[in-house]
């Protein structure tokens, strides 16, 4: 079976100069996606789960939902910072903002939910937008002075999927750090390759066809459903 690949940019992906929050519009990575889907020019829809609206548009389906990758974030020091992670032993947020704050004090992160989070640990901690894909941040942290980063925080399965786990200097694991719901995991959008008329037996029957067990398949589809209705 041969796929033609056809990389469709998103309104998420062109507005690079501000903020997702103060972009204000909602599906910023996917509508673009589902528009082209409707109208025929393609077939399925392959993206992050956590991308996706809690409501889809009429006739679209989640046709099925990879295995989750690791759904942590993670901190990545700027390159000539990565020497605090191999000097101690118990590195973790707290120390990083704490004790390492002569030499890291700008995080970089467009999320607010990541945002809140460094501002409860530290009402001092410099936060400064960053946007574009992943070498393009990362080429912002360790090549580009003027943007002035110490440091990253990434979804964990993205530096992974992209090679560059080497570049984790601390893995932000539940109980201290709080990842995005449905961090991690790849979904299938379509319209009929594997189309039901209940939507719920859609998922359910595609999450078999791919290997993945039932009860994570449901975790996810349960978070999703909780957002919805708050």
């Amino acid at each position: 079976c041969k796929f033609v690949v056809k990389n469709i940019d998103t309104t998420g992906d062109n507005i690079l100069d501000r903020p997702l929050a103060k972009i204000g519009e909602k599906a910023l990575f996917t509508r673009e996606l589902e528009e082209e889907l409707l109208q025929g020019t393609i077939d399925l829809i392959v993206h992050s789960l956590k991308d996706m609206p809690t409501t889809l548009p009429d006739r679209c389906c989640i046709g099925a939902i990879m295995e989750r990758e690791d759904p942590s974030d993670s901190l990545v020091l700027r390159k000539d910072l990565i020497h605090l992670n191999k000097t101690e032993q118990n590195i973790n947020m707290k120390y990083i903002i704490n004790d390492c704050s002569h030499c890291v004090q700008t995080f970089g992160t467009s999320s607010l939910r990541r945002i809140a989070q460094l501002r409860n640990l530290s009402e001092n901690v410099v936060i400064k937008d960053v946007r574009g894909n992943l070498n393009t941040r990362l080429d912002k942290l360790d090549n580009q002075p003027k943007h002035g980063y110490d440091c990253l925080i990434l979804a964990t399965a993205g530096l992974k999927r992209a090679g560059f786990n080497d570049r984790i200097s601390l893995r932000l694991t539940d109980g201290d750090w709080y990842h995005a719901v449905s961090q991690g995991a790849l979904d299938f959008t379509d319209i009929g390759i594997f189309r039901t008329d209940d939507q719920f037996e859609c998922r359910l029957q595609n999450s078999v066809r791919l290997g993945r067990s039932v009860a994570n398949k449901l975790i996810d589809m349960g978070v999703k459903d909780i957002l919805k209705r708050l």
